[in-house]
């Protein structure tokens, strides 16, 4: 037996690669390998990074993989299951050229080619300090008010990153507006890393990002802000009515050098008096304030007056009757009812000059044949402030022939006893 498979050995070896050379083609067959880049890039992992270190610059990010994998695990592939990995263990600071190790989650799917091979990385010796916080005040509060010294808290905060950035920063800085301000500012402000010369710094974290500023805002002795009221007189013009008067800027500072004398203020102040007798548009005036003795105005010494007029809207009828156009030749047109009521809105002066001589009803019969049409009429001749807000009715029955339509008669009545 064993002469016989040793004389017979080759041909046992072949027939055993046949064997698997055909179920390798069967598989391959039914299920065949792919090779084929990844749509999406891969994210490169940085590991084992040694404590008290930290990467800078500018390490690559992602890389592309091609991947060899049977068409049915190509379907079952993502994202997720593909890794390019950085091996930073016991590296120490400076720069390194290191390699990147590809590896795939499923099987037996292969990496067949890669990019990058290898990165070139930055480590450097990160660090943590605590950093005084200054406020940097910005612009004057309203005329009349005074600032006082800004607060914050927290006084510091920590900024952390590669020492070498770090150690330039010189100090925290939040920007305070107070730019026209008459209220107390209270609000949470950003802190921005700054170098010595005011240059700011990037690439560092700041804990806390924000702190509370507040920077005590107070009106100075003898200063008092007041409402502005406008005082009018006389009778905007008859059909006309006053629909809004606005003053800019509607409150003032005034100043006494006795401090008394604006404490004693009713809270507002007036202008001196505008004549609407007669107007019929609108009005706009700079005008003086009345004010007490011994009070001064800050700043301009007049007030942005503007008055609003309009002339009063009413509605009315007009009975129009109407009037036929476009008929064809040799046509006749009877309208039904031959008169309209047109219900329209505007300015009382416009209405009262609106009547049967300054308005018309049309029916446009263009290109309609003889029968029976329900036409809508148009009115014309409208001022453009005034407003049709109805047309009765709505439409009209015109009737159209080729023959003149009979005008209807009344037939006497007989005396009784005929």
């Amino acid at each position: 037996m064993l002469h016989w498979l040793w004389d017979n050995l080759g041909t046992l070896v072949l027939s055993l690669v046949l064997a698997v050379s055909v179920w390798v083609a069967a598989v391959n067959a039914d299920d065949p390998t792919e090779v084929r880049p990844l749509s999406t890039p891969v994210p490169i992992e940085y590991v084992h990074l040694p404590q008290g270190m930290m990467l800078v610059g500018e390490a690559p990010a992602e890389g592309s993989v091609v991947v060899r994998a049977p068409r049915s695990v190509w379907d079952q592939l993502t994202p997720e299951d593909i890794h390019l990995s950085v091996d930073l263990a016991g590296l120490s600071g400076g720069p390194h050229q290191l390699v990147v190790v590809p590896f795939i989650d499923v099987q037996p799917a292969q990496v067949a080619s890669f990019e990058p091979t290898s990165v070139r990385v930055m480590l450097e010796q990160s660090l943590t300090r605590e950093v005084p916080i200054s406020i940097d005040v910005v612009g004057e509060p309203a005329l009349g008010f005074r600032a006082a010294s800004p607060s914050v808290t927290p006084v510091a905060a920590s900024v952390s990153g590669p020492a070498s950035i770090v150690d330039t920063v010189a100090e925290l800085r939040a920007r305070a507006d107070i730019t026209g301000l008459r209220e107390t500012l209270d609000n949470e402000l950003s802190l921005i890393p700054v170098t010595a010369d005011g240059q700011r710094v990037t690439g560092v974290t700041v804990q806390p990002e924000h702190a509370m500023v507040q920077v005590r805002i107070t009106q100075r002795g003898g200063f008092r802000e007041v409402a502005v009221r406008v005082v009018v007189e006389g009778l905007v013009e008859a059909g006309y009515y006053l629909t809004n008067v606005t003053v800019s800027p509607p409150i003032v500072t005034v100043f006494s050098s006795d401090p008394s004398t604006v404490e004693s203020l009713p809270g507002f102040v007036e202008t001196v008096s505008l004549q609407l007798a007669g107007a019929e548009q609108d009005i706009e005036r700079r005008l003086a304030l009345n004010l007490p003795a011994g009070v001064s105005l800050v700043g301009d010494q007049d007030v942005l007056v503007q008055v609003s007029i309009a002339a009063i809207q009413e509605s009315r009828t007009i009975t129009l009757e109407v009037e036929t156009q476009g008929l064809g030749p040799s046509l006749f047109a009877e309208p039904s009812p031959d008169t309209i009521g047109v219900i329209v809105t505007g300015p009382l002066t416009t209405l009262e000059t609106l009547g049967p001589d300054t308005l018309r009803a049309i029916l446009d019969l263009l290109d309609l044949d003889p029968g029976t049409h329900q036409v809508a009429p148009q009115v014309v001749g409208l001022p453009g402030d005034v407003t049709v807000q109805t047309i009765l009715p709505s439409t009209i029955e015109v009737v159209i022939s080729t023959t003149p339509i009979p005008t209807p008669s009344l037939t006497p009545a007989s005396p009784p006893g005929t």
